[in-house]
């Protein structure tokens, strides 16, 4: 069950980048 788990990881990542990358690239930051 590899796949299983490569499965898993790939949508956890695709989950935590897709919850914090768009906020800087959407919004710039104002310092």
């Amino acid at each position: 069950m590899k796949y299983a788990a490569i499965f898993a990881a790939l949508f956890v990542l695709v989950f935590w980048v897709g919850c914090c990358t768009p906020a800087p690239f959407v919004k710039p930051p104002d310092e």
